[in-house]
Protein backbone atom coordinates (compact mmCIF):
# COMPACT_ATOMS: atom_id res chain seq x y z
CA UNK A 1 0.00 0.00 0.00
CA UNK A 2 1.33 3.42 -0.92
CA UNK A 3 0.58 6.50 1.16
CA UNK A 4 0.10 10.16 0.28
CA UNK A 5 2.17 12.11 -2.25
CA UNK A 6 5.52 10.67 -1.21
CA UNK A 7 4.88 7.25 -2.68
CA UNK A 8 6.42 5.67 0.42
CA UNK A 9 4.64 2.63 1.87
CA UNK A 10 2.09 3.65 4.49
CA UNK A 11 3.01 2.34 7.96
CA UNK A 12 0.03 1.21 10.01
CA UNK A 13 -0.36 1.92 13.72
CA UNK A 14 -0.24 -1.84 14.38
CA UNK A 15 3.12 -2.05 12.60
CA UNK A 16 4.48 0.91 14.62
CA UNK A 17 3.32 -0.66 17.87
CA UNK A 18 4.95 -3.96 16.94
CA UNK A 19 8.20 -2.16 16.17
CA UNK A 20 8.16 -0.11 19.40
CA UNK A 21 7.08 -2.71 21.95
CA UNK A 22 3.41 -1.72 21.93
CA UNK A 23 4.12 2.04 21.94
CA UNK A 24 3.38 4.50 19.15
CA UNK A 25 6.98 5.68 18.72
CA UNK A 26 10.57 5.17 19.83
CA UNK A 27 10.49 7.97 22.43
CA UNK A 28 7.44 6.53 24.21
CA UNK A 29 9.06 3.09 24.08
CA UNK A 30 12.25 4.42 25.67
CA UNK A 31 10.31 6.18 28.46
CA UNK A 32 8.22 3.04 29.01
CA UNK A 33 11.42 1.08 29.60
CA UNK A 34 12.59 3.69 32.13
CA UNK A 35 9.35 3.56 34.16
CA UNK A 36 8.33 0.91 36.63
CA UNK A 37 5.77 -1.83 36.09
CA UNK A 38 3.15 0.23 37.98
CA UNK A 39 2.75 2.46 34.91
CA UNK A 40 0.22 1.38 32.28
CA UNK A 41 0.54 2.56 28.68
CA UNK A 42 -2.54 4.25 27.15
CA UNK A 43 -5.06 2.15 29.08
CA UNK A 44 -7.24 5.01 30.40
CA UNK A 45 -9.33 7.67 28.66
CA UNK A 46 -9.78 10.79 30.79
CA UNK A 47 -12.44 13.29 29.71
CA UNK A 48 -11.64 16.97 30.12
CA UNK A 49 -13.41 20.26 29.59
CA UNK A 50 -12.04 23.50 28.26
CA UNK A 51 -14.01 26.46 29.62
CA UNK A 52 -15.36 28.97 27.11
CA UNK A 53 -17.66 31.94 27.33
CA UNK A 54 -20.67 32.53 25.13
CA UNK A 55 -22.04 36.00 24.49
CA UNK A 56 -25.50 35.80 22.89
CA UNK A 57 -26.41 38.38 20.26
CA UNK A 58 -29.68 39.14 22.08
CA UNK A 59 -30.94 37.91 25.45
CA UNK A 60 -34.07 38.42 27.54
CA UNK A 61 -32.79 37.24 30.93
CA UNK A 62 -36.21 37.44 32.59
CA UNK A 63 -38.00 35.31 29.99
CA UNK A 64 -34.81 33.24 29.49
CA UNK A 65 -34.76 33.70 25.73
CA UNK A 66 -31.67 33.85 23.56
CA UNK A 67 -31.72 35.07 19.95
CA UNK A 68 -28.65 34.38 17.85
CA UNK A 69 -28.23 35.78 14.32
CA UNK A 70 -26.27 33.77 11.76
CA UNK A 71 -25.42 33.97 8.10
CA UNK A 72 -23.12 30.95 8.04
CA UNK A 73 -23.29 28.13 10.59
CA UNK A 74 -19.89 26.37 10.62
CA UNK A 75 -19.12 23.26 12.63
CA UNK A 76 -17.48 25.28 15.41
CA UNK A 77 -20.68 27.31 15.92
CA UNK A 78 -22.82 24.16 15.83
CA UNK A 79 -20.66 22.57 18.52
CA UNK A 80 -20.88 25.76 20.62
CA UNK A 81 -24.67 26.00 20.30
CA UNK A 82 -25.10 22.30 21.16
CA UNK A 83 -23.04 22.86 24.32
CA UNK A 84 -25.03 25.99 25.24
CA UNK A 85 -28.30 24.09 24.71
CA UNK A 86 -27.09 21.28 26.97
CA UNK A 87 -25.80 23.58 29.72
CA UNK A 88 -28.78 25.96 29.70
CA UNK A 89 -31.81 23.71 29.22
CA UNK A 90 -34.15 26.27 30.81
CA UNK A 91 -33.42 28.87 28.10
CA UNK A 92 -35.34 29.08 24.84
CA UNK A 93 -32.78 29.43 22.04
CA UNK A 94 -33.67 30.75 18.61
CA UNK A 95 -31.27 31.22 15.73
CA UNK A 96 -32.34 33.61 12.99
CA UNK A 97 -30.57 32.68 9.79
CA UNK A 98 -30.24 34.54 6.52
CA UNK A 99 -31.43 31.22 5.04
CA UNK A 100 -32.32 28.43 7.50
CA UNK A 101 -32.71 25.96 4.63
CA UNK A 102 -29.04 26.15 3.64
CA UNK A 103 -27.41 22.73 3.47
CA UNK A 104 -24.74 22.08 6.10
CA UNK A 105 -22.58 20.35 3.49
CA UNK A 106 -22.67 20.12 -0.27
CA UNK A 107 -23.05 16.35 -0.21
CA UNK A 108 -25.50 16.01 2.70
CA UNK A 109 -29.21 16.57 3.15
CA UNK A 110 -29.21 18.22 6.59
CA UNK A 111 -30.02 21.92 6.68
CA UNK A 112 -29.36 24.51 9.36
CA UNK A 113 -33.05 24.19 10.30
CA UNK A 114 -33.01 20.39 10.65
CA UNK A 115 -29.81 20.55 12.72
CA UNK A 116 -31.45 23.07 15.07
CA UNK A 117 -34.63 21.03 15.39
CA UNK A 118 -32.59 17.94 16.25
CA UNK A 119 -30.85 19.92 19.02
CA UNK A 120 -33.94 21.59 20.50
CA UNK A 121 -33.21 25.01 18.99
CA UNK A 122 -35.71 27.07 17.01
CA UNK A 123 -34.53 28.12 13.53
CA UNK A 124 -36.22 30.98 11.67
CA UNK A 125 -35.48 33.28 8.77
CA UNK A 126 -34.11 36.68 9.79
Amino acid sequence: MRGGRTGKPKVTLAAKRAKFGGCRNALEHRVRQQLGAEFEYETTRMPYTIAHHYQPDFIDPIAKRIIEVKGRFPESDRRKMAAVRKQYPDYQIEIRFSNPDTLISKTGTQTYRTWCTKHGITATKA
